[in-house]
C-alpha cells in the first residue's frame, strides 16, 4: 500500500549556521535527504477502468515526465542550497545514494542527481555526470522494503479484523456497494478501496477519470485512504517495520 523511498546519504558536509544555541555556533557535518519518487502512473487498475495499462507511457507504476521534472528541480534546489558543500563534479567520498529496486525510484534518483550535479561547462563532452545509484533486490531489501515480513502481514490481518476497521466498513458500506457497481470489484473494504483511490487520483490529474469519479466520490476515497493508513500506522510495530 505504501510507496517506496529513496535515500541520499550526503556525507562529509560542512556548513556554518549563523544561529547560536547556548552561546555555541552550530555546524552541520552530515546530512540525509529522504524522499519518495516523483509523479507516477497508477500502480493498478480495476475491471471497468476505461484507461488501460497500455494507455500510460511505459505502463503501470512508472515515473512520468512530470515526475522526472519534479526530481530534476529538487536536485537543482539541493544544489542551490548546499552548493558550497558539494564539489561541482561527483566525488565518491562526499555522497552515497540508495534506492529501492523499482523503476520509478531508480529513475527519480537519477533525475535528482542530474539536477544536483549539472554538467560542467568546461568539460561538456558528455551531457550528464554519471552518478552511481545503489540498490538491493526487493526480496533482500531489509532496510527500505517490507516484502516477506511475517510480522507485518500479521499486523495487517489484526488491523483488518479490529473493531475500528469494522465500524469504518459499516459506516461506508453503502458507498462501497456503489463503488463495487462502478468498478465491478467485489468485497471492497477500507483496505481494498485504496487501489481504486490511487488509480482515480492519478487519472483525475491527467483528466482521464471516469464520469462517476465526482468531487464527492474522490473526497470519500481520500478520507477512506487516510483512515486505512491511520489504522495501520498507529501501531508502533508497523511504524518500526515500515519507518
Amino acid at each position: 500500500m505504501m510507496g517506496n523511498k529513496i535515500i541520499f546519504f550526503l556525507s562529509y558536509i560542512l556548513l556554518t549556521i549563523s544561529n547560536e544555541v547556548h552561546g555555541q555556533q552550530m555546524e552541520l557535518i552530515a546530512g540525509h535527504v529522504i524522499f519518495r519518487h516523483g509523479d507516477r502512473t497508477p500502480v493498478t487498475t480495476f475491471p471497468t477502468d476505461p484507461v488501460k495499462p497500455s494507455d500510460w507511457p511505459n505502463g503501470l507504476g512508472q515515473l512520468t515526465s512530470t515526475g522526472i521534472e519534479q526530481h530534476h528541480r529538487l536536485g537543482a534546489y539541493l544544489r542551490n542550497r548546499y552548493g558550497s558543500l558539494l564539489s561541482s563534479n561527483y566525488t565518491a567520498s562526499e555522497i552515497a545514494i540508495r534506492s529501492t529496486d523499482l523503476d520509478r525510484t531508480l529513475m527519480s534518483a537519477q533525475s535528482n542527481l542530474i539536477g544536483l550535479y549539472p554538467i560542467n561547462a568546461t568539460d561538456n563532452k558528455v551531457p550528464i555526470q554519471p552518478i552511481p545509484v545503489h540498490t538491493v533486490s526487493v526480496n533482500l531489501d531489509f532496510l527500505l522494503g517490507v516484502s516477506d515480513c511475517p510480522r507485518y502481514d500479521q499486523i495487517e490481518v489484526e488491523v483488518d479484523q479490529s473493531e475500528e476497521v469494522k465500524k469504518a466498513n459499516q459506516y461506508y458500506q453503502d458507498f462501497f456497494k456503489q463503488l463495487e457497481v462502478w468498478t465491478n470489484m467485489t468485497n471492497i473494504t477500507v483496505y481494498g478501496a485504496w487501489t481504486v483511490a490511487d488509480t482515480i487520483f492519478v487519472e483525475h490529474i491527467y483528466n482521464k477519470a471516469p464520469a462517476w469519479a465526482t468531487d464527492g466520490v474522490r473526497k470519500n476515497l481520500s478520507d477512506i485512504n487516510d483512515l486505512a493508513f491511520h489504522f495501520l500506522f498507529e501501531n508502533n510495530d508497523t511504524k518500526r517495520i515500515r519507518g
